[in-house]
Formats: structure tokens, sequence, C-alpha cells
């Protein structure tokens, strides 16, 4: 079972994703990582910063489960001063 992580585009936003591409095995496929449930799609979408670990389960009922998975935090970009009390965050987000 092979990995693919995406990195969050934005500090503390839940932009990462893992995808997982099982080898071997009978199809079809299901997926979870951590405790979640199984499901048939292979990406997990809408991950904050964290360790993972990925689970595919196949026909049979055979598992195997990937090394843990790192989706880091990303630094925030050099973003212009907006005012003094406002800062760009990311994109289009604002702090105040």
């Amino acid at each position: 079972l092979n990995s693919i992580p995406t990195q969050p585009t934005c500090p503390v936003t839940s932009t990462g994703s893992i995808m997982a591409i099982p080898s071997g095995g009978t199809a079809p496929f299901n997926y979870k990582i951590n405790n979640g449930l199984f499901q048939s799609s292979n990406i997990f979408n809408e991950l904050l910063a964290g360790n993972y670990i990925v689970t595919v389960r196949d026909f049979s009922g055979c598992t195997a489960s990937a090394n843990v998975v790192q989706i880091t935090q990303t630094l925030p970009p050099n973003a212009p001063l907006i005012s003094s009390d406002k800062t760009n965050i990311c994109g289009n987000e604002v702090a105040i």
C-alpha cells in the first residue's frame, strides 16, 4: 500500500489530502484512515496537519496499512499588511 500526501495550501486549514494506492490483493478495495469507517474512495480530502494511518481492505477481507502518513502545516505566505489590525493570512482569509 502506497500513500501519497498533498500538503495543505494554507496554515491551519483542512486542505490536505491523501491518496492510497493498493498493490496486490483482490478488487474491489475499501479504505480508511485512523479509526474511521471504510469507504470506497481511495482519496481522503479536507485533512488538517497531523499523522494518519491509511488502511486498505480487499474483497477477501485482507487488510494492509501504510506507515504513518504525515500532513504538515505550511508556513504562512509572505503577505502584505492590510492595516494595522488586519493581516492577510492566505488567499481571501483575513485575521483581525
